[in-house]
């Protein structure tokens, strides 16, 4: 929602001019737009920004919202990512690049702030961004050296105060090479948009010229509130007679005790070579479906359901995979493990209905699960996921190259948190055919003995589910957990 702010000489009334109050006729905020900007300039004022500065306020999805409320607290939702440029960078033009391609990404000029009790994004004009830093490293510090020490020195300097994004050119007097270091929140950025984000830098220097990078983040927004009807049906039907998440973390859950230390990363891993995958059935449906046995055989429950990490790229909007922004959701996933009933009784059974979930899913999969909960089910107001999956397919240090013979490999920060604050279950593909399977939390929420079990379960899980689309899926679970 694009405006025009003006205030009156010698008087700090705003009086607001609006260009236009929708997108493709989809309010993006659905208050008293008068009094949603002049409490924000409130706000602004209260941090130093000049009401000037803005040039939009948009809503935020669900998955910022948590970002940005968990930010500011742990800050473990900024993150830090580098690309090595080699010798003979023009750092003039690199960062003439790095303004161009600021000018052209609302999203990374933005601020996140607290108006009228909501989390919104603030966009900044591009004259009002701090300019690129530029930092030249003279005698025995190297790159490396600098970068992890600078990460956790500059994380502390996030505040409401300023955009998360930041840029900083690091030059190698020693050896010749440059470095470029850009600092976001994860609520500006998903996976997926980091590759053409860092793509459209090194072609753009090569080029001289920033190409187009996809439709603005705020496009995305306004359609998926055009979809939130349908979504909210959708997740009604799916949803009904359904239990709130919560058995997996009763059941495993550390004793008390030891929840009075401070929370340890509890990280674990395996990797399982599996037989051929089924006709008609992708790895991600089958590492899903492993973890939905893994919890029917620990919970004891035979209707589970799970937080399933989605690139929320279903939308029906041209150019949605080129958008530069969190796109990403966390969806219910609702399995029925048959038990003399309904829902699936063999491997075959499972995997179809998993992967038909998937595809039915569509591109319902835009609506935030706060709302999911608040608008299609009687659960609990502030119920979330105990654990959530993800199946990764996307490079976490993929190389880049530009028109020229620049080329580069992403890095980045890794930071020595607790870890995340339920059980997350990650799957990659690997290049033997296989399935590799990680399991991450915190002490406080699973001991690593637990996690190890786990990942056993979900590795023998996805070997049966391949082997045998005829099997009997109960005989199994019931042999599959051992307390």
């Amino acid at each position: 929602m694009a405006r025009q702010h003006t205030v009156s000489p010698g008087s700090s009334q705003m009086k607001v001019q609006p260009e236009a109050s929708s997108r493709d006729g989809i309010s993006l905020i659905d208050r008293n737009v008068q009094m949603v900007l002049e409490d924000a300039y409130r706000t602004l004022s209260s941090v130093n920004i000049e009401l000037g500065a803005i040039q939009d306020v948009l809503p935020l999805t669900n998955f910022q919202t948590k970002c940005v409320e968990t930010e500011f607290i742990f800050r473990q939702n900024c993150n830090y990512f580098h690309i090595g440029l080699g010798g003979e960078v023009d750092i003039a033009q690199l960062e003439g690049t790095c303004v161009s391609l600021l000018e052209q990404l609302p999203l990374l000029r933005s601020c996140f702030l607290p108006i009228q009790g909501v989390h919104r994004q603030v966009v900044l004009r591009s004259n009002h961004i701090d300019p690129v830093t530029v930092v030249n490293l003279d005698g025995e510090t190297d790159f490396d050296q600098y970068f992890d020490q600078f990460c956790p020195r500059d994380v502390e300097t996030l505040s409401y105060k300023c955009p998360p994004c930041r840029m900083v050119v690091v030059h190698e007097t020693k050896t010749g090479t440059t470095h470029l270091i850009i600092r976001m929140s994860h609520a500006q950025y998903d996976g997926i948009s980091v590759g053409p984000l860092f793509q459209a830098i090194l072609k753009s220097y090569t080029n001289g010229t920033v190409g187009p990078l996809g439709p603005d983040f705020s496009a995305y927004l306004s359609y998926a509130a055009q979809l939130r009807p349908l979504s909210i049906e959708f997740w009604r039907q799916r949803l009904r007679g359904c239990r709130p998440p919560g058995a997996l973390a009763s059941k495993i859950r550390p004793a008390a005790p030891s929840r009075d230390l401070t929370a340890q990363r509890v990280d674990v891993a395996t990797e399982v070579r599996l037989p051929s995958l089924p006709r008609n059935v992708t790895l991600a449906t089958v590492a899903s479906a492993a973890w939905a046995v893994v919890l029917g055989a620990v919970t004891g429950s035979r209707d589970v359901v799970y937080g399933h990490l989605v690139s929320g790229r279903n939308a029906a909007l041209d150019g949605v995979g080129d958008i530069v922004g969190p796109c990403i959701n966390y969806v219910p996933v609702r399995v029925a493990l048959g038990n003399g009933g309904g829902g699936a009784h063999t491997p075959g059974d499972l995997l179809r209905a998993v992967q038909t979930q998937f595809v039915e899913t569509g591109e319902a999969d835009a609506l935030g699960f706060r709302d999911v909960v608040a608008d299609c089910t009687d659960w609990p107001a502030g119920s979330d996921f105990d654990c959530v999956f993800q199946h990764q397919n996307v490079e976490e240090r993929p190389v880049f190259g530009g028109a020229g013979p620049v080329r580069a490999t992403l890095g980045f920060y890794e930071r020595g948190d607790a870890g995340p604050p339920r059980v997350s279950v990650v799957t990659y593909p690997t290049g033997s055919g296989g399935l590799r399977v990680r399991l991450g939390g915190n002490t406080h929420v699973v001991t690593r003995e637990t996690a190890v079990q786990l990942v056993d379960m979900v590795a023998k899980a996805s070997i049966f589910l391949t082997s045998n689309m005829d099997a009997d899926l109960q005989m199994f679970m019931t042999g599959l957990y051992q307390e």
